[in-house]
């Protein structure tokens, strides 16, 4: 299964009978809460005897998350415009336009951010459009558009 980046999940076997559980990281208790990726093994322990499997858990495909606003001043806080938790897909496309339609910004890294210039000149305060196009792992394309407000 996946993991969203800033998720956990809760792997929680549903039994019918009492029985010992036992993790990879030696825990015993019933479940067990995953906060990264990797390979997770229980043994589960009764009267019939013991039974073993793993998941493993990969990052991604996630919801898309974006800030509705953004201050490009300087000052260390709140000062790019980007994907807030990147994820691994088989492709990306981010273009941002200004009030007119113009292009101002195109990158097809998840990881790249928008410091809302232009051309190296810093755009005016104002309301832009954003749109995502991505393939993810599972070859699902999904399009996403909205909004940004820079605020100066």
């Amino acid at each position: 299964t996946v993991l969203c980046q800033g998720t956990t999940i809760t792997l929680q076997p549903h039994l019918t009978v009492p029985a010992a559980y036992l993790w990879q990281d030696g825990s015993t208790l019933s479940s067990f809460t995953i906060k990264d990726t990797g390979t997770y093994k229980l043994t589960v322990t009764n009267t019939c005897g013991s039974s073993t499997d793993d998941i493993t858990i990969t990052p991604g495909p996630c919801n898309i998350m974006l800030p509705n606003a953004f201050t490009p001043n300087g000052d260390s806080i709140n000062d790019l415009f980007r994907v807030k938790y990147p994820f691994s897909v088989k492709s990306f496309l981010f273009t941002i336009f200004d009030r007119f339609g113009q292009k101002i910004f195109e990158t097809a890294d998840m990881n790249k951010v928008w410091d809302g210039s232009y051309k190296d000149i810093p755009q005016p305060m104002g309301t832009y459009v954003w749109t995502i196009q991505v393939v993810d792992s599972r070859n699902a394309a999904q399009s996403y558009k909205g909004i940004v407000t820079l605020i100066r």
